[in-house]
């Protein structure tokens, strides 16, 4: 407890990268505005019989990533999605998240087998706005923290 918050090494959004993976081709998405992933453990309550104390059971966990891209370019996300509704085979990405300290030490995460999940938008207008297009994926595979920033020395 004797150190002081050295905040040189406070990571900002400007420290992020993300790519997306679909097709066995990957994108670096410079256009994305903003994401952000989540992490769900449900639980299922219970009282036995004499306990005033409700418990919770876990049941699992479930993970989605959620992103607002600028509308740059259609044939990373838009373009898989519209396919997708013409054969009704749903696409899949992979999505990769880093962050880089100035120090040089790299957050790196990998949500793979992600399918769209709830609303994804195809098309917004509002006048004098720039367009944006948000997102929402379901995450299939258990993420994977390839690297993570430690305590600085």
């Amino acid at each position: 407890m004797s150190k002081i918050l050295d905040t040189r090494n406070v990571l900002k959004a400007t420290n992020g990268q993300i790519a997306v993976t679909v097709g066995g081709k990957s994108y670096l998405l410079a256009e994305v505005e903003s994401m952000q992933a989540k992490v769900s453990f449900p639980n299922q309550d219970i009282q036995p019989v004499g306990s005033a104390m409700s418990m919770g059971i876990p049941m699992g966990f479930s993970v989605t990533v959620s992103l607002s891209e600028f509308a740059v370019r259609d044939d990373v996300t838009l373009k898989p999605i519209y396919d997708a509704m013409q054969t009704g085979e749903v696409p899949y990405f992979d999505i990769a998240c880093k962050l880089t300290r100035r120090d040089g030490k790299v957050n790196r995460q990998v949500f793979r087998d992600c399918i769209p999940d709830a609303d994804f938008d195809l098309y917004n207008l509002s006048p004098g706005d720039i367009i944006k297009r948000a997102t929402n994926f379901r995450v299939n595979r258990v993420p994977d923290l390839q690297e993570y920033i430690s305590d600085p020395d």
